[in-house]
């Protein structure tokens, strides 16, 4: 297999948290903010792309496969913290991640750090022979926090950041399925 690379991006901006998941649709300026990621992602020249399925990295995701030109595949692996039937803010006080956290009645951080575990295993079942090895995942910033932590080795307690709106990250998959970080800085020279 060549090197996989693996774009992760954070969704657009959208209605903001106080509305439910559903209803946080992407706001004029998230459209325009996911035309200028998709304008960079397709000098990337994906093979697949995959999306949370909440609305907001949806729209995302379908903005940046009509410029791509293919479709986007949907699973719910990608999504944000899963809340229960009351969400309540989640508690990262300060930086500090306490994993026993969750929102009221949904999942915890500990949760979320495996189904991220098992999000990136999912990944090289489905891709570890393939040559279509530019791979887009549109997603969530905590999500991406804990994508980060499990590619530099460690859980990410004590560990937050804050991921602005259609922000990425390249990893690098070698053959023996090492990941490797690629923080781009500005410009398009990762390529």
């Amino acid at each position: 297999m060549d090197d996989m690379k693996i774009l992760i991006a954070r969704h657009a901006e959208d209605k903001g948290p106080e509305f439910e998941d559903e209803k946080r649709i992407l706001t004029t300026r998230g459209v325009e903010q996911a035309k200028q990621l998709a304008e960079i992602i397709e000098e990337f020249k994906p093979n697949h792309i995959y999306s949370s399925s909440l609305t907001r990295s949806k729209q995302t995701a379908k903005i940046i496969s009509n410029v791509c030109n293919i479709s986007f595949t949907e699973n719910d692996l990608f999504d944000e913290q899963k809340s229960g039937n009351n969400a309540k803010k989640n508690s990262s006080r300060g930086g500090y991640i306490d994993f026993e956290d969750a929102f009221e009645g949904g999942e915890t951080y500990t949760e979320l750090y495996q189904r991220a575990q098992n999000a990136f295993k999912w990944l090289k079942n489905n891709h570890n022979k393939s040559s279509e090895n530019r791979i887009i995942l549109v997603t969530h910033g905590r999500f991406m926090t804990f994508v980060i932590s499990i590619i530099l080795g460690f859980k990410p307690d004590g560990f937050n950041l804050a991921i602005e709106n259609c922000s990425y990250i390249i990893v690098i998959i070698t053959d023996n399925w090492r990941p490797q970080l690629i923080l781009p800085t500005s410009g398009r020279k990762y390529i």
